[in-house]
């Protein structure tokens, strides 16, 4: 145990002593967290209004967060929708002549510009978002009850419902749970994860391209710098060894993936608030049937990304083992996220629902919107039961393969 622990100690070394993992590592998460925090840079362009005055994004996002705050908590109800809709009446008083966007056509101009003036604009998002298909939506925002607003939320969930080609089996396995979901909706302001889940496909992405490079020569390496013929030669056998290296692969993957998105998440939240992780998903993701919290959400994400971490891992060190080429290693593995940024229309049935669950297309928001069921015995399991089981399979199949590759590769030097 402890030769092994030394062995361990040496391949973490030999995989962090890589500037190239360090330099991609600061240089990306510089890139992604300017990207998510960009609209309140200073660098950005002022809120300007009809009325002369303007706002930095920075006094924009302080005014919606406090005005927001102070809601949270309370239950989006009529008279939750009453109190706002008076207060924006109010604020126009003798300013109804005014045009700030297009949507605003219809009886009510200006609520866009009132809403941002007075905070209440990460609201009338939420809202508007469910109506986005009406000739007017600001009317109906507007003028609609909150009983309303939930019919037409269910409405829309349908449509989705019908465009994902369910059956009426499937189809009825999500009006369940929709109908488990508490309404009214207790409003919380979670814009700040509401944006690190919108980033959550690109910091996948990175952590997937920085787990590449870091283990692409885990195997390749030994070849390279003929250490290969000592190394296998080792008098406590090839086994221990190749462990160490898939476990040592595995720990950095894990914590990188861990720095790519806790970095994140803290850069967000320190940035929006932490508050609204007991918020409904709803306030979130737009027509979810999903009842459960925000933080229970994201710890599903999270737990996602480390298994993803390990799989990744392990791809990368099979292909480093079988190709004993660094180079080849990364040109196979950016080929693979290439190729799985396309997607394959939800009318070719089975094809698409296998690709919707490929590992490098991952993301909170695609899987809960991911309806499409397998039924095993008698019951349905969604997307996440489903990829869960393949994505721990799959890297469960890869470890033995390494192992006996790593065994044959002795034996062929022998020869």
């Amino acid at each position: 145990m402890n030769n092994f622990s030394i062995l361990y100690r040496i391949e973490i070394k030999k995989i962090l002593s890589k500037k190239s993992v360090w330099i991609m590592l600061v240089l990306g998460m510089v890139l992604i967290i300017v990207s998510e925090l960009s609209n309140i840079l200073p660098l950005n362009q002022n809120y300007t209004y009809p009325d002369g005055s303007s706002m930095t994004p920075a006094q924009f996002y302080h005014k919606e967060r406090k005005t927001c705050e102070e809601l949270s908590g309370k239950r989006l109800d009529d008279a939750f929708l009453k109190k706002m809709r008076e207060d924006i009446r109010n604020f126009l008083k003798g300013k109804e002549y005014i045009h700030y966007r297009d949507s605003d056509a219809g009886k009510y101009q200006g609520v866009w510009y009132a809403a941002e003036k007075l905070g209440y604009e990460n609201i009338i998002s939420l809202l508007y978002n469910q109506y986005g298909e009406e000739k007017f939506p600001i009317d109906c925002l507007m003028e609609d009850s909150a009983k309303q607003y939930y019919r037409r939320m269910r409405e829309n969930l349908e449509t989705e419902f019908a465009q994902s080609g369910l059956t009426e089996k499937e189809s009825e396995y999500w009006r369940q749970k929709a109908d488990q979901l508490k309404k009214p909706i207790t409003y919380e302001y979670a814009h700040g994860i509401q944006t690190f889940l919108q980033m959550d496909s690109p910091l996948i992405w990175f952590a997937f391209l920085l787990i590449v490079v870091s283990l692409a020569g885990v195997f390749s390496e030994e070849t390279v710098h003929r250490t290969d013929a000592m190394i296998l030669s080792t008098k406590n056998g090839r086994e221990p060894v190749c462990a160490a290296k898939l476990l040592a692969g595995a720990t950095v993957a894990v914590v990188e993936m861990g720095i790519v998105l806790g970095g994140n998440f803290g850069a967000v939240l320190l940035t929006f608030g932490s508050k609204g992780l007991r918020g409904a998903l709803m306030l979130v993701v737009q027509n979810t049937p999903w009842d459960i919290t925000i933080g229970q959400a994201l710890k599903l994400s999270f737990g996602f990304s480390m298994i993803l971490a390990i799989l990744f891992a392990l791809v990368t060190m099979f292909l480093s083992q079988r190709l004993n080429n660094s180079l080849s290693v990364m040109a196979v593995q950016v080929g693979v996220l290439l190729v799985g940024i396309f997607s394959i229309p939800a009318s070719y049935g089975i094809l698409s629902q296998i690709w919707s669950l490929r590992p490098t297309a991952f993301s909170l928001r695609s899987f809960l919107a991911e309806y499409r069921l397998v039924e095993l015995g008698g019951r349905l399991f969604n997307a996440f039961q489903v990829a869960g089981v393949l994505y721990v399979a799959g890297s469960l199949l890869i470890v033995p393969i390494v192992f006996l590759g790593y065994k044959k590769m002795q034996i062929e030097k022998n020869f």
